[in-house]
């Protein structure tokens, strides 16, 4: 039967797997780039903007890897979580801001702009939501 732990596993292999499939992509990426663009500048610029939004990502993998751990032990209306979620949230609009520069370069990466900054901003709500609740069940455990 499928449960909630299954679930929060299940979240932790595939957080597993994104971590693998980036370090697969920082090995290839000097290629694929290189075969986007002959220019010695755009070429140095999109290896910049990549490995940087690589950085960016694996900080955001151990924060979502704190976030589950949480998660799974139980501890889910807690302030460690809501500035987790804010961290993430700040590491989607870096990566926002670094491709909206790259993608006057490579304009495709204009569109992971766009899906950086949205997922940011779901981010920023889940968080309002997580900080309210969070806030509600500490007044609720003062409440005699």
């Amino acid at each position: 039967m499928w449960n909630s732990r299954k679930s929060v596993t299940l979240s932790i292999a595939l957080l597993y797997i994104c971590a693998v499939v980036l370090l697969t992509a920082c090995f290839f990426a000097p290629f694929v780039i290189r075969h986007l663009t002959r220019a010695d500048w755009a070429y140095t610029f999109g290896l910049l903007i990549f490995y940087i939004c690589v950085g960016i990502a694996f900080i955001a993998i151990v924060l979502l890897h704190r976030l589950l751990h949480n998660i799974r032990h139980g501890q889910v209306f807690v302030s460690q979580n809501t500035c987790l979620l804010r961290y993430i949230s700040w590491c989607c609009f870096a990566v926002c801001i670094l491709t909206l520069a790259g993608g006057f370069a490579f304009y495709s990466l204009f569109l992971v702009c766009a899906a950086a900054g949205f997922m940011g901003m779901i981010l920023r709500v889940v968080k309002n939501i997580l900080s309210t609740a969070t806030d509600l069940k500490a007044e609720n455990e003062l409440t005699i």
